[in-house]
């Protein structure tokens, strides 16, 4: 039975492989930009923190890693622009527009201008996430994964 399981799970072709990438991939940039969204929120709260080049270097990795793994999700969904299902489209273009705001705070952040477009960035950024987490969470472990409906 194990190696039937074992079997069946093999790869087929790169862009299988590239597809199983995509929960791996999805984590870190999460991570990095939910805390560059935090370390911006505390820079609000005390100023003298100094953490402008912090928050600099989180949104650059953050926003390759957002669409290394936008990519990679668009091998895992199918290359299509409509979806077999509803859940799938809202986190397939979710997460491709956490990618797209994701390089646009970089470059905000990179000009080491203009706080409050870079503040307003990562607050869209991170409600996105939240909405991905729910989502990608809804086709992996199934309907009210999280028992609150």
């Amino acid at each position: 039975m194990m190696q039937q399981k074992i079997t069946e799970n093999r790869l087929t072709s790169a862009e299988d492989l590239l597809s199983r990438l995509h929960p791996v991939a999805a984590h870190f940039p999460i991570a990095l930009l939910l805390v560059a969204a935090l370390a911006e929120l505390a820079l609000m709260v005390r100023p003298t923190l100094g953490l402008e080049t912090t928050i600099r270097f989180l949104v650059a990795g953050g926003a390759i890693g957002a669409v290394v793994a936008a990519l990679l999700g668009w091998f895992a969904g199918g290359w299509r622009l409509l979806d077999r299902s509803e859940n799938l489209a809202i986190h397939r273009w979710n997460g491709t527009t956490i990618a797209i705001l994701s390089l646009l705070a970089w470059w905000v952040a990179a000009r080491g201008k203009g706080r409050g477009a870079l503040r307003l960035l990562l607050a869209l950024i991170a409600a996105a996430l939240i909405v991905q987490g729910y989502f990608g969470g809804e086709m992996v472990h199934g309907p009210n994964h999280m028992g609150i409906m």
